[in-house]
Parts: structure tokens; C-alpha cells; sequence
């Protein structure tokens, strides 16, 4: 019985989030994209999307030696990643909830531009002040006391 299961669901395969599309986009890039002219509620049902796919566990992964996660890190072609792309669309709840879930902030695109270098050419103001206070305060103890032996502080 069992291995008739098994032959009858070897088809069904489960969606991962960290599969790539041609232009090196996750799906987690896609909800986060800009687009023209869309409603305020597009923006809740991308954070509905962001937050299902952020709370995805997939299985144990041999390289990493972790339970696989949506991979934040992850680069598109332009070398955005997904809070790079939220930023300069203007979500604001997404960014928070990228930043929550460990996003890395100052991680710089091709054009060399930070997240939040990328909200402030959209002139997305709220975000910009956002992602600069979670800038400064990323900033840990032991990296302070590094930057003041190199006196750069």
C-alpha cells in the first residue's frame, strides 16, 4: 500500500520558495516588485504573501546543515535582494516585516545602492527613516569598539 502512495505522489512536487525564475528572482522577489499604479490593498495581500512565504520550512539541508528557509540573501540579476525591492516599492509593512525576519541591511545592489539608499531615491521617506535607525542600531558593541581602534568613529 505504502508504495503504491509513494508511485501515485512522486509527481507532486512542493513549492519551493528559493527557486529561481530567468531573471534570478525568487518568489519572494516577485511580491515584493514594483508596479504602477496599484491599490492599498495590494499591499496587505503582499504582506500576506511575504508572510506565508517567510514562515515556510522546508527540509533538512545537508549543505548548510539547517532546515531550509525563504533565503533572504537571495540576489535577483540586478543583485537586489528582496528588501532592496520592497523598499523602493514602497511597502512599508513588507520591509518591516523583512527587517523582523533578519534582512540584511546593508548588503548594496549593483548600482552599489543599500536598501535604504533605494527608498530614499523613490522618495519613500518613512522607509528611509526606518531602515536608517535598524542601520545605526545594527551596529554592535563589538564592532564599535573596532571602528574606534581603527578610529573611524
Amino acid at each position: 500500500m505504502l508504495v503504491m502512495l509513494d508511485k501515485a505522489t512522486s509527481h507532486i512536487t512542493v513549492p519551493v520558495p528559493n527557486k529561481r525564475n530567468a531573471r534570478n528572482e525568487t518568489a519572494l522577489h516577485l511580491v515584493c516588485k514594483p508596479s504602477l499604479n496599484v491599490p492599498p490593498s495590494a499591499q496587505d495581500r503582499r504582506l500576506a504573501c511575504a508572510h506565508l512565504i517567510l514562515q515556510w520550512k522546508g527540509g533538512f539541508s545537508a549543505v548548510s546543515g539547517n532546515i531550509e528557509q525563504a533565503d533572504l540573501k537571495a540576489l535577483d540579476m540586478h543583485g537586489n535582494i528582496v528588501l532592496h525591492l520592497s523598499a523602493g516599492s514602497g511597502l512599508d509593512r513588507v520591509v518591516e516585516l523583512l527587517v523582523s525576519h533578519g534582512a540584511p541591511l546593508f548588503l548594496e545592489n549593483s548600482e552599489r545602492l543599500t536598501p535604504c539608499d533605494v527608498a530614499m531615491r523613490a522618495n519613500f521617506h518613512d522607509i528611509t527613516l526606518f531602515l536608517e535607525s535598524r542601520m545605526v542600531f545594527a551596529i554592535t558593541m563589538k564592532q564599535c569598539t573596532k571602528l574606534m581602534k581603527n578610529k573611524v568613529l
